[in-house]
């Protein structure tokens, strides 16, 4: 399921949500600094361009011949690419067999990771979310950018695969007689939410798991008078809620996150390409943890909304696309670990 803004981490109170607020911000600016970019480029394009088709001119030679080589270059490329993320799938298959043994591995010695002896100490493995993950769309574009979906969200909701698969992409459409300075930008955020009870009074510490499989394609088609871009950037996050049995509940500061992508190309004369594999680490997961966050009494419910907060971008003719479709691909958050010590 696919929701536009206001999210659920804007439903939360006071000053809560001013870190995704903040990061949002930050990217609109820096969106915003990519357009005004773009338009200097463009109108320095365009008397490059005269200059470049003044002297091939009177060289014998027509600039058209020099943006076919451009053209063929880049259907080359994304053939090449989606040569590439065939190969990538097969690999990221593999990686979610290793997911699922690890799974089984965990379930067979269960006793073992939810421990419940001692001072008291209690460990709770939070396998299944409560609801079906979902994800917040902010789109930012600008002359004629795109940024879309091209496929709506699909979702699975059981016992270690709660994950949402998506495509998503952003086209810096081509300039056309440099009359634009097209930049598409957009923000997606999925969530997903477990829930469960403090059996005692304690410390609680919550460890959330990661499991994402797919690819991101960055594109920039070559050109020797604009400069096209593309990037991509992913952050783990984690929220975590109290709600006691009696009174108001409340939210936990915002903790650190964990940047799992952070990469862009930049083309020139020559096309610029790059596929990144998100998955395919040594690890079958990510890890964030929060250590000793907060005192809870018996009773109380701790919600945990954890998720993937992406961000990507292209301008001047570049293209960024997220490929986390089909199964077994996609965004997962396999387990919450909650631990409360006394």
């Amino acid at each position: 399921m696919a929701k536009n803004q206001p999210s659920e981490k804007q439903r939360s109170t006071g000053d809560l949500a001013s870190p995704f607020r903040l990061i949002s911000q930050v990217r609109q600016q820096r969106v915003r600094g990519m357009f005004a970019e773009a338009k200097r480029i463009t109108a320095a394009s365009k008397a490059r361009r005269r200059v470049l088709g003044s002297m091939m001119k009177q060289a014998g030679i027509e600039l058209a011949t020099i943006e076919r080589g451009h053209q063929r270059e880049w259907e080359l490329l994304v053939r090449q690419a989606a040569r590439q993320q065939k190969a990538a799938t097969a690999l990221l298959k593999q990686q979610r067999v290793r997911e699922r043994q690890a799974f089984r591995t965990v379930m067979q010695h269960r006793e073992r990771f939810e421990y419940r002896k001692g001072n008291p100490h209690t460990s709770i493995c939070l396998w299944r979310a409560i609801l079906a993950p979902d994800v917040v769309v902010n789109v930012q574009t600008f002359s004629d950018g795109i940024a879309q979906l091209t496929r709506q969200p699909e979702t699975s909701f059981r016992t270690g695969d709660n994950t949402i698969r998506i495509i998503a992409e952003t086209i810096g459409s081509r300039v056309h007689g440099f009359h634009l300075s097209p930049v598409a930008a957009m923000e997606l955020t999925t969530e997903h939410s477990f829930e469960g009870t403090v059996p005692h009074d304690g410390v609680l510490s919550v460890t959330t798991t990661f499991a994402p499989l797919g690819t991101i394609f960055l594109g920039a088609p070559g050109d020797c008078v604009v400069t096209p871009s593309a990037g991509a950037e992913v952050l783990l996050y984690m929220r975590i809620i109290i709600n006691p049995q009696s009174g108001l509940g409340f939210e936990l500061p915002f903790g650190d996150t964990i940047t799992i992508v952070d990469t862009d190309v930049t083309a020139s004369c020559n096309g610029a390409s790059k596929l990144i594999v998100v998955g395919g680490t040594h690890a079958v997961a990510h890890q964030l943890a929060r250590n000793n966050a907060v005192e809870v009494h018996g009773g109380d419910v701790v919600r945990v909304i954890a998720g993937y907060d992406m961000h990507i971008a292209s301008g001047l003719g570049g293209v960024t696309t997220v490929s986390f479709f089909p199964r077994p691909l996609g965004f997962n958050v396999p387990m919450v670990l909650l631990r409360i010590n006394s």
